[in-house]
């Protein structure tokens, strides 16, 4: 969320809209968790979007770091590549993450310099081949 909002994590905890859709991203992981028969606590989305409210306000995550510093190899696919590619094997739909990430893929694309044939330069690492 701290990348597709561009905000903080305290920012996001503050932000209703942020906090909506990293709830609704949570609740798609749960349902692959309990697809693949892994028992996750009750509340646990409740319970962890409480703690990340907890963390001091201008704290960025390694992710989002990553990619405000422009580093090309970042943890967009470790999130969300997995979790678009868990639920098309489950078949658990994650329209919440797919639309994020793919928001995200799109921005970091346009970010990246272009080689002259339309295509981002180098090697196309961090795509996944998923249609996210």
């Amino acid at each position: 969320m701290t990348v597709f909002f561009n905000k903080t994590i305290g920012e996001v905890a503050a932000d209703p809209k942020a906090t909506q859709t990293a709830r609704e991203i949570m609740e798609e992981i749960q349902a692959i968790a309990s697809a693949r028969g892994i028992g996750l606590p009750e509340q646990i989305v409740t319970k962890q979007l409480t703690m990340a409210a907890r963390f001091p306000y201008d704290t960025k995550t390694s992710y989002h770091r990553d990619v405000t510093s422009k580093k090309r190899l970042n943890e967009g696919d470790l999130y969300g590549g997995t979790i678009l590619r868990q639920g098309a094997e489950l078949g658990i739909s994650t329209p919440v993450t797919r639309s994020v990430y793919s928001a995200i893929q799109k921005r970091l694309s346009a970010d990246q310099p272009h080689n002259g044939t339309g295509h981002a330069s180098g090697d196309g690492a961090g795509d996944n081949g998923s249609q996210a």
